[in-house]
């Protein structure tokens, strides 16, 4: 994550619960403010939501998270923050070559597939895709909770 990034998703969050999402939610330091500084790095404090994993998720639970996308999308609607999504085609190639070196030794030959791959996509990919703000959150939680 870019630490530009962090009052785009801390105001998104506020945003959010503003509309009845239930989620994490930024806390404010004594000048009202949600974003800081600890040991010369950008930090913010969030809220804990209580809950337990899913061991054996079922069609009940898929239609749950189907119902809190939805309702993430439809509370993101009005949402004036913008940012560029991190996770486009243009950003699939230095991934790729932080672990080109080591594919071969999942499977011989994934390196050359995944290239192969990459470079079809970057010249086919379809320039007008509809986006949306659940997709960029989706993102900051994948890559920093997994």
């Amino acid at each position: 994550m870019v630490p530009a990034d962090l009052p785009f998703f801390l105001d998104l969050m506020e945003h959010l619960s503003s509309k009845g999402v239930t989620c994490p939610l930024p806390l404010h330091n004594k000048d009202g403010e949600t974003l800081g500084e600890l040991c010369g790095r950008p930090a913010a404090l969030l809220s804990f939501l209580e809950g337990i994993w899913v061991r054996k998720p079922g069609v009940e639970h898929c239609r749950a998270l189907g119902d809190s996308l939805a309702a993430m999308h439809k509370a993101a609607l009005d949402f004036g923050g913008k940012r560029q999504n991190a996770l486009s085609v243009n950003d699939w190639r230095p991934v790729f070559a932080a672990v080109a070196d080591r594919a071969d030794i999942l499977q011989a030959g994934l390196a050359a597939e995944m290239e192969t791959e990459l470079t079809y996509l970057g010249a086919n990919w379809p320039a007008e895709l509809p986006e949306g703000i659940v997709h960029k959150l989706s993102h900051f939680f994948l890559v920093h909770h997994l």
